[in-house]
């Protein structure tokens, strides 16, 4: 495994270039049989870039069909594309691992649009977007992947960073933990949590304690959905025939006799 190096962006988007034009083999030896291009989002996603080449495989790794992998079938993969990569591209999703501090994920697995041979023959190249949710505060990530290869490259970035981090993994190896930035990290479940209790009691207790017993009752009984959904019907029902008959005059009750038949009501759910 080689040291980390930083490369800005528009110097990767260079190589990445001369990636694509170039027509040399020796180019596609020294990147290895596939190259990982990983991009954390705001949106607390990631999307990860694995490119393959037919330069890169040898004759025995190319063919198909695809079959299905550990994480599903692989979204987009059909005609030529699946015909000259597919057996590849099922082992190399196979061997993938993506972990954030240590636990791993199931990310989706996509195909980019392909790009068409010569003379509309089967692709030259392939891209495999390997894509999830960041978990709640998550701190590292870290790739693998368990092909027997030499090496490939790693280039990770977050969003908005202005360089990125180039890695050589050596196959059968994890990644040296990449740091997340804040921006990009979603927050725990936990502290989601609290916020909402927190909000929704800000919300609720201003106007007493009935409001609280209703929702007490809601959640007790909406573990079984068809009790929940009648209840939730019978409560929509039940505040319609009373708006109704309130605006047109027919009654008019007042609210020390509303709350305890609401609190009565509260009792029966």
């Amino acid at each position: 495994m080689r040291p980390d190096r930083r490369f800005p962006v528009p110097a990767l988007l260079l190589l990445a270039a001369f990636w694509g034009l170039a027509g040399g083999p020796l180019l596609a030896h020294e990147l290895g049989p596939f190259q990982v291009y990983g991009t954390f989002l705001r949106g607390g996603t990631f999307r990860l870039e694995v490119r393959i080449d037919e330069e890169h495989l040898t004759p025995a790794q190319l063919g198909g069909p695809a079959r299905p992998t550990r994480y599903g079938r692989i979204g987009g993969l059909g005609g030529p594309t699946e015909r000259h990569f597919g057996r590849f591209l099922s082992e190399l999703a196979d061997s993938l691992t993506v972990s954030f501090d240590g636990a791993r994920v199931r990310p989706t697995l996509t195909m980019d649009p392909p790009e068409a041979g010569a003379g509309g023959d089967a692709p030259a190249r392939a891209t495999l977007r390997v894509e999830g949710w960041i978990p709640g505060g998550a701190r590292v990530f870290t790739f693998a992947s368990s092909l027997p290869v030499k090496s490939y490259p790693l280039v990770l970035r977050c969003e908005d960073d202005e360089s990125a981090t180039w890695r050589w993994v050596a196959g059968g190896e994890i990644s040296p933990p990449y740091e997340l930035a804040a921006r990009v990290v979603p927050p725990r479940r936990a502290a989601v949590a609290r916020r909402c209790f927190a909000l929704g009691c800000g919300r609720v207790l201003p106007h007493g304690p009935l409001p609280l017993l209703l929702v007490v009752a809601i959640f007790l009984l909406a573990r079984r959905a068809r009790v929940a959904l009648t209840m939730l019907a019978a409560l929509a029902l039940g505040q319609a025939a009373g708006l109704a008959l309130a605006l047109r005059g027919d009654l008019s009750l007042p609210p020390a006799l509303l709350e305890p038949l609401l609190a009565l009501s509260v009792a029966g759910l």
